[in-house]
């Protein structure tokens, strides 16, 4: 199935899907290659500036990038599940995570970090892994539901 054909018959997911894409995107690019890496820094309510989730993401620097590029696989990879190149979609979020930190090092208030690329892949590795694992347990379910075992002891 081709992601036109996708779009068409799964329009409301694809259109969900995209925009979670773009989005995820967007905020990869804006908390990545803004001045400072500190979530407290960004204008937002104070509520959830003293969240336990700030404080996570502060403290824990370069893990951070592990949940939230999870989080960018996961659209990316529900859009071209059935399509033969998604590995290459796969391979270009691989490589726009390592650009976007090598774009770091031009960036005066922030520092290039090798262990954020790696944090960054493993993020996307595992995002797109559980995706796939996801979708192969919902086609077995579906092909239960349609196909239902007889039972054995079950009469003519």
């Amino acid at each position: 199935m081709s992601v036109r054909q996708y779009a068409k018959a799964h329009r409301l997911i694809f259109c969900i899907s995209m925009a979670l894409c773009l989005i995820g995107l967007a905020c990869m690019f804006y908390l990545t290659l803004r001045a400072s890496p500190d979530m407290e820094t960004l204008r937002l309510p104070k509520w959830f500036l003293k969240s336990a989730v700030v404080r996570w993401l502060d403290h824990y620097g370069v893990l951070r990038n592990v949940p939230a590029f999870f989080l960018l696989a996961i659209p990316f990879r529900v859009i071209f599940r059935d399509r033969p190149e998604h590995e290459y979609v796969l391979g270009g979020l691989f490589l726009v995570a390592a650009l976007v930190e090598v774009a770091q090092r031009w960036l005066p208030t922030r520092h290039f970090d090798l262990r954020d690329i790696v944090c960054s892949w493993i993020g996307l590795a595992a995002g797109w892994l559980s995706t796939m694992a996801a979708q192969a347990w919902l086609d077995r379910r579906r092909a239960r539901v349609k196909n239902p075992e007889v039972p054995s002891d079950a009469s003519p």
